[in-house]
């Protein structure tokens, strides 16, 4: 008789739990469910252009000069099926040789894909060499969620500088 009495309790109090809860807390756990959602699905597209500063800062060479930058967004790479951007830049350099040489220092980066110079010209002020550069990066390389995680990584990563 005793276990029927406390399976009555236990059940009374569950079932006041659950009116307790209500309708209404439920319906805002929905809708905040619904939000939480749509905040991931923004930020796993959301991209951020500071790798590819990053990446320009870490290849140019110093007799290298960006004087105007922009990127569009290109639909869907045909090679590996992501969208990417596509970035031009114009700049000068000392000489054709130093563009022939950054050519070269964008072979080592990974983001830059497929760097093209084009309308070489001889400034007759400076007698520098005037390019335009068009290059890919691959949206999946410039994921926010990738970013942060990188920064996250970089912050736990100790200085080596401070281990004795």
């Amino acid at each position: 008789k005793r276990l029927v009495v406390q399976k009555s309790a236990l059940e009374k109090s569950i079932s006041e739990a659950r009116d307790g809860i209500g309708t209404d807390f439920v319906s805002d756990m929905n809708r905040l469910d619904q939000r939480i959602d749509g905040v991931k699905e923004l930020i796993k597209n959301h991209i951020v252009i500071t790798p590819i500063f990053q990446a320009l800062e870490a290849t140019t060479l110093r007799s290298v000069q960006y004087k105007d930058f922009s990127y569009t967004t290109k639909a869907v790479d045909a090679t590996n099926k992501v969208p990417s951007l596509i970035v031009d830049i114009r700049g000068t350099a000392k000489n054709y040789a130093t563009i022939a040489l950054q050519s070269d220092a964008f072979s080592t980066n990974s983001l830059i894909k497929n760097p093209v110079f084009s309308n070489l010209t001889i400034d007759e002020k400076t007698r520098t060499v005037n390019f335009k550069l068009s290059f890919s990066v691959s949206t999946a390389d410039l994921s926010y969620q990738t970013f942060i995680d990188s920064m996250v990584n970089k912050a736990s990563i100790p200085n080596s500088s401070n281990t004795p």
